[in-house]
């Protein structure tokens, strides 16, 4: 006997109320150690106007990464989110999973980043530095670091000759 596959989208998809939860502190921690050494972490990209926050992917709207207080934080928390992303708290109240639409990430200006996208952004921040020194340093030659000038006289011997 074969079954026929559904082709409604709310046989496929198991409702909202049922799906599992998304960011955990702990999912956080291990998106950590992914990006560990690119912008694709607060400590990388914070210099260059990043901060910590988390999109909606059902709305669209950007959530600044906060304390609980309302304060801005400088790592991605998720005590300082509105509740309606708030899947799961601990029996303190304190937030411990958010829903599954919603994805971590970095805000500069009014443009949310992904961590993959600031890894990349930063990433091509770099090599634009490195590239601009270079290009300043061959059309500015008198800005090259001044090297000192080689001696011409001769070598001090390092021994004492023996005596003959």
């Amino acid at each position: 006997m074969q079954t026929e596959l559904s082709n409604h989208a709310s046989d496929r998809f198991p409702p909202p109320e049922t799906r599992p939860a998304g960011l955990t502190a702990e999912a956080l921690r291990r998106q950590n150690r992914v990006f560990r050494g690119t912008g694709g972490v607060s400590a990388g990209n914070r210099a260059q106007g990043f901060a910590p926050a988390f999109r909606d992917t059902r709305t669209g709207t950007v959530y600044r990464a906060r304390f609980a207080d309302g304060r801005p934080a400088p790592a991605h928390l998720l005590e300082g989110l509105p509740p309606a992303l708030v899947v799961e708290r601990d029996a303190g109240g304190r937030a411990t999973a958010l829903h599954a639409a919603v994805t971590a990430g970095f805000v500069r200006g009014t443009r949310f980043f992904t961590r993959e996208q600031a890894a990349l952004a930063m990433n091509r921040t770099s090599s634009a530095r490195i590239g601009q020194s270079r290009i300043a340093m061959i059309a500015h030659p008198a800005s090259k670091p001044a090297v000192p000038a080689v001696s011409r006289a001769r070598p001090a011997r390092r021994f004492a000759s023996a005596p003959r």
